[in-house]
């Protein structure tokens, strides 16, 4: 996939040059544009840039194949190769311009010029342990980090209101990325195409968000793992949490959990009222969950691939339980939903290969895309005839299942429409009892 990525944007560059150089003729200094304003080269040869309004866009740096790398390079030869080509200054050390072991700070100042934008490719693939982006910065360009694989965590500071799409581009290594408030916009795909849907290249580092804030939204809307600035840790060291109007929603353990788990029902004084978004996310040792009463949502992914998790217990007081909450807890046989549950989320279940028995009230009146798709150990469900709604490809893959509905119900109409055998009952909740025979 790499290579295909990498193909394709080189075309682009390629083509990008082709419209935006200018040649006065054979043997003369080629001039480059962007939107018409002449890219420069900086007085050290790292850095190409373009000044508008008496401020400076990073446009490409001297490493990698960053955009200008080969202009800056030219530069560089018609300056007659300065001694220092090979150096840089970090913190009081000259140390090679291209050293892994060493961060790049970007500048804040070029010849200058303050530096208020990072450009389209201006990092492509530059190969550095981490970039540190000066206060001033207010925008970032498409796949500005694409292809950087060396870094493993990178902070945007406050003043920077958009970033472009897919700006971490494959970043392989990239765990962590701060995103401050000020952000009004992200581009799509911000980690690559593929990246941040369920599936073979999920994005699995994390963004830390300020909550309600537009990153956070970001993140939920496209799978991100996220974390909060203002996470706390309770008195005891155990658990991680936010709060909001005086009420702790957890976000996790400061160690990941084995075995039985007990959410507890106050943190520091402070009321539990909600299991966060990815809260326990991937941890593989976990094997029940006991919700407390005062409860009343579980975020998206808050238990997504734990693997080992047999049981959950959710109390009556839950109203909400996020998408994608228990993907892939493959070890998960059975599940029993409270009369406060409106709605089954997209992909709740989906993966989760060992359950065997989940009870809908009839409280619910739709059930999201996906929720039950692989569920292979599901033989019969009892969908209630309050459901209204139910979402593409919920039952996909659950080749023995068979559906209990009420006659003329919504989801006898499903059924059939969707070739899943079903059988008529007069139970709106699903429980033990004799049913006709598959239709």
């Amino acid at each position: 996939m790499k290579k295909v990525v990498l193909l394709s944007v080189l075309v682009l560059v390629l083509c990008a040059a082709a419209c935006l150089s200018a040649h006065a003729g054979d043997g003369e200094r080629r001039v480059e544009y962007i939107d018409g304003y002449e890219v420069l080269c900086s007085e050290d040869f790292r850095y190409a840039y373009i000044v508008k309004d008496g401020q400076a866009t990073i446009a490409g740096y001297a490493g990698g194949i960053a955009a200008y790398a080969e202009y800056l390079h030219e530069r560089w030869i018609e300056a007659g190769r300065p001694a220092n080509d090979d150096t840089i200054e970090y913190e009081g050390e000259d140390v090679d311009v291209d050293d892994l072991a060493y961060p790049l700070v970007i500048p804040s100042r070029i010849d200058g010029y303050p530096v208020v934008a990072i450009g389209d490719m201006a990092f492509f693939e530059t190969l550095r342990c981490g970039y540190i982006i000066p206060e001033g910065v207010v925008s970032i360009g498409d796949f500005a980090f694409g292809l950087c694989y060396y870094f493993d965590s990178i902070v945007i500071p406050s003043g920077v209101t958009h970033i472009g799409k897919r700006v971490f581009d494959e970043c392989d290594g990239l765990l962590t990325v701060v995103i401050p408030d000020s952000i009004t916009y992200i581009g799509d795909a911000m980690f690559g195409e593929n990246y941040g849907d369920i599936g073979e290249y999920s994005w699995s580092g994390m963004l830390i968000v300020s909550k309600g804030s537009y990153a956070e939204k970001y993140a939920q809307e496209h799978g991100i793992a996220i974390a909060y600035e203002e996470e706390r840790m309770d008195a005891n060291g155990q658990w991680k949490y936010v709060l909001e109007d005086d009420c702790a929603t957890i976000t996790g353990c400061v160690e990941e959990p084995e075995g039985d788990l007990v959410i507890p029902d106050e943190l520091d004084g402070y009321p539990v009222m909600h299991i966060g978004y990815a809260a326990f996310v991937m941890n593989k040792g976990l094997t029940s969950v006991v919700i407390p009463e005062g409860i009343t949502s579980i975020g998206g992914r808050a238990f997504i691939y734990c693997e080992s998790l047999l049981s959950v217990t959710i109390p009556d007081n839950v109203t909400s339980i996020g998408d994608s909450a228990f993907t892939f807890c493959e070890s998960l046989e059975s599940v029993t939903l409270p009369d406060s549950i409106t709605s089954i989320g997209d992909f709740v279940f989906t993966g989760c290969t060992t359950l065997a028995g989940v009870t809908i009230p009839d409280s619910v009146t739709s059930i999201g895309k996906n929720a039950f798709c692989a569920c292979d150990g599901l033989v019969s469900l009892t969908i209630p005839d309050s459901v209204m709604r139910i979402g593409d490809g919920a039952f996909t893959g659950c080749e023995e299942l068979t559906l209990s509905v009420a006659e003329g119900s919504y989801a006898e109409q499903y059924a059939k429409e969707n070739g899943i055998p079903y059988a008529l009952s007069d139970i709106h909740i699903a429980e033990d009892s004799d049913t006709d025979q598959p239709r």
